[in-house]
Formats: structure tokens, sequence, C-alpha cells
């Protein structure tokens, strides 16, 4: 007997804008989207609000929360953190994390259907990209890592047979199309790539340990 998929909550505020999306039966039922960065703080928990109306669900109705921790933008990640970390609190829900990438991975199959393995290399700036790996499940099968794209070659060498997706593909190589290079995560990518942890058996999580996931340090640190 096949166990039903959990309702879930996904947010997404690392990549400039805030995204919201509700999953039922592992359909995503709502994806809401906005684009004004400098107005994520604000309007994430209206976005939240809404997409619960709109389904006439309560936080009752959600079995688990789900958001991205990074890698991106330093404040994004922190507002999105902070929000889920205060719902999960007050619900007692778990918080499943995922990183930027696999929530990339999961938008980009879903729109082309093309199969892993996958590359996924964002443009960290400064010269650098970020860069992990997806399996042909498309499940993480490294850690996010910074390289200097004036060294990048070898990196490339070594990854014959993967496709190359994400902002930073413009960056180390010549042979890119539109729709691997001008992809953003988001809230529906985030419940994509929950439901393929779900699904085989790979989340461990505590909630007090959910922590951003940074490339670098942050340019400012308190002293």
């Amino acid at each position: 007997m096949d166990v039903p998929l959990p309702t879930m909550l996904a947010i997404d505020t690392s990549c400039g804008q805030c995204s919201v999306a509700l999953s039922v039966g592992g359909d995503v039922s709502v994806l809401l989207v906005d684009d004004q960065p400098s107005k994520q703080a604000e309007l994430l928990f209206v976005l939240i609000e809404e997409a619960l109306m709109q389904q006439n669900m309560t936080y009752h109705d959600i079995d688990k929360l789900v958001v991205i921790v990074g890698p991106g933008s330093f404040t994004g990640v922190r507002i999105a953190i902070a929000a889920i970390q205060g719902i999960s609190l007050v619900t007692n829900l778990p918080v499943i994390p995922v990183s930027s990438c696999h929530a990339i991975a999961w938008q980009y199959h879903k729109q082309t259907n093309e199969p892993g393995p996958y590359a996924v290399i964002n443009d960290a700036k400064r010269g650098q990209v970020s860069v992990q790996l997806m399996d042909d499940r498309l499940l993480p099968s490294s850690q996010v890592e910074l390289y200097d794209v004036s060294h990048f070659e070898e990196k490339r060498l070594s990854l014959k047979g993967y496709r190359f997706i994400g902002s930073g593909v413009v960056c180390v190589a010549n042979d890119c199309d539109d729709a691997s290079v001008n992809i953003c995560a988001d809230a529906a990518g985030a419940i994509y790539a929950a439901l393929s942890l779900i699904q085989t058996n790979n989340i461990a999580v505590d909630n007090q340990l959910l922590t951003p996931l940074y490339t670098r340090p942050p340019d400012a640190i308190k002293k």
C-alpha cells in the first residue's frame, strides 16, 4: 500500500524574488511569485496567507515545511530561514531544507524532461561559480563548491556526461541554450526537490540546526 505524499508548504527568497508554493498529493497546486527583492520580508507572509486561502487551507492542513537555504542572496536566505523557523516553532511542523541548486535541477527537469545527471553551475560573481552535482535521480551527489572561472577547465573536463545548467554556465562553457541558463530557484522547485528526498528516504532534519548555505562568508562581519 502506497503511503500518501505529505501536503507541503514551501518558501524561497534566495534569488531576489519571493515565492510560495503548496503541494497536495505530490503536485504543486499553488505557486505565487513576486519579483520585488526589496519587499521580500513584508510580502512573504502575505503570499503564504494568499496561497493557503486559495486552497481553503490553514497551517493545520500542512504536514511539512520546505525552505531553500541557499546559496543565494545573503539577506534573502536569512529572511526565508527565519520565517520558516518561526512557522515551525508555532506549528511544530518539521522542516525540509533544500539547496537552491537542487531546486533549479528539478525546475529544469520539469520544464524540459531532460534526464540527469546535472551539474548546476551558478554565477557567484567576482569571477567565480558555485557548483553542485545531481545524480541520475536528481539527488545531490556533492556539496556546493566554489571555483574560479579562470581555473575551471580541469573541473569541466571531469564532468563529462553531466548536463550543465544554471546562470553560471555562460561563464564556463560556450555551448549553452537559454533554457539551461535562464532559470532561477523558486518554491515549486523546492517542493519537487523535497519530494525526491522523501521518496528516497534521504531526509535527516534537525530543525534546530537549520542554517544558511553560503558559498563565501558575508562581506561585513560584525566584530
